[in-house]
């Protein structure tokens, strides 16, 4: 094979990647891209947050109360939903802009590989939104859309809404399949490392292919949570408001029950399960309490809190470090062996999840109207932000482009010397 033909195979190969990458919108490669950090819905952040102390780097006043969980772009921007608003917020706490809905949000944003970000409403209407703040298309339901979308591997965008039904949104905005459950649709989806989608809609939850039709359907004893919790092994954790938190295997078996911790029964809250890198599961109630379970449910131990934890689900660092919100207003974060670390406090109840950034800063919402950046230095300092305003996290999909666009000229250029 001549030189010429081997730089014209691979500058071909080069725009190939480059022109599959912006046509599969799939989950942004970002520090924290949706809810609770990933499809599975897990809470698990790689990123170690040690030197998170407790110190308040920002915050950011909403024009009502920030129940919406932030979601991170590779560029560092932070996005969240509040009143009638998904605000796009830059890494140094100040607005880049944000955008109208025509109802109120309690939906939590999740980003794209390409950047755009998709969001519900009580307009009852998904959004997707370009990285600008301008709208790219919405997608209109016949009842709320307080589910927080998933991205698939594929592009498609899944969300449940108050009409009952499983979306299936293609990347240009069109259908591609809906399902009807037995009820209204308050839960947010996770997907399974096979595609598979899993959503609760009042005392079911479904496993459904990535093509629309139902792999099954599991019982439980009371309305389901807010959203299940996949681990590695692919065991399905889902609490639901009879106070039970159930283990479900892939194939839709129970694996096991857990009505009681020790005797003290669960108070019901819409707080749901984060999985540890160890299978620790990690779950808030409405009692006051954060447990800690083993994978076969026995109780490793329980961390006293100074109210209810009733929408706030965990985050946990790669150090192990536990980070959830209560309804004393407090940011709690909690040490892997069950001790506490700092806490921090707002001005309102905590109903947001909270999520991880590259440099470990933690973000979270309160019923103050403030989304909160919380890191390891007191005072109004740059706080770990770049000279470029950024907060160090490092663009994924933009880089890859950028690298691969660069390649290309090279190579355009090589082939023309030889």
């Amino acid at each position: 094979m001549t030189k010429k033909k081997l730089v014209f195979i691979i500058a071909v190969l080069a725009l190939f990647l480059l022109f599959s990458s912006c046509a599969e919108a799939s989950l942004a490669n970002t520090p924290w891209p949706c809810f609770q950090g990933g499809n599975k819905r897990n809470g698990l952040s790689s990123y170690n947050t040690n030197n998170i102390k407790g110190y308040e780097k920002w915050n950011f006043t909403t024009y009502g109360d920030v129940e919406s969980s932030p979601a991170i772009g590779s560029d560092g921007t932070i996005y969240v939903g509040s009143n009638y608003y998904l605000y796009a917020i830059k890494s140094n706490g100040s607005e880049k802009w944000k955008y109208r809905t025509s109802g109120y949000i309690t939906s939590s944003p999740a980003i794209g590989s390409d950047g755009t970000i998709y969001i519900g409403s009580k307009d009852n209407s998904l959004y997707a939104i370009n990285p600008d703040g301008t709208e790219k298309w919405s997608y209109e339901t016949d009842g709320w859309v307080t589910s927080s979308p998933a991205i698939g591997s594929d592009g498609t965008i899944y969300f449940g809404s108050y009409d009952k039904k499983v979306y299936a949104i293609n990347p240009s905005g069109t259908e591609k399949w809906s399902y009807e459950t037995a009820g209204s649709i308050d839960c947010t989806p996770a997907i399974g490392g096979d595609g598979t989608i899993y959503i609760g809609s009042l005392v079911y939850l479904y496993a459904i292919n990535p093509d629309g039709t139902q792999k099954w359907r599991f019982e439980t004893t009371d309305a389901v949570g807010d959203f299940p919790a996949i681990a590695n092994d692919g065991t399905i954790y889902t609490t639901c408001r009879g106070e039970n938190l159930y283990a479900i295997n892939p194939d839709g078996t129970q694996k096991w029950r857990l009505s009681g911790l020790n005797n003290n029964e669960m108070s019901w809250s819409d707080s749901s399960a984060a999985i540890g890198s160890d299978g620790t599961i990690y779950i808030g109630t409405g009692d006051d309490y954060l447990f800690a379970l083993n994978p076969d449910s026995t109780e490793k131990w329980r961390f006293q809190v100074g109210d209810h934890i009733e929408s706030s689900s965990p985050a946990i660092g790669s150090d192990g470090t536990i980070y959830v919100g209560c309804w004393d207003d407090k940011l709690y974060a909690i040490n892997a062996d069950g001790t506490e670390k700092w806490n921090f406090q707002t001005d309102g109840n905590i109903d947001s999840s909270p999520a991880i950034g590259s440099n470990g800063v933690i973000y979270v919402g309160s019923d103050d109207n403030k989304l909160y950046a919380i890191n390891g230095i007191g005072g109004s300092t740059n706080g770990g932000i770049s000279s470029d305003g950024s907060d160090g996290s490092t663009p994924g999909f933009e880089l890859l482009t950028i690298c691969l666009a660069i390649f290309i000229i090279y190579l355009i250029k090589r082939r023309k010397k030889i």
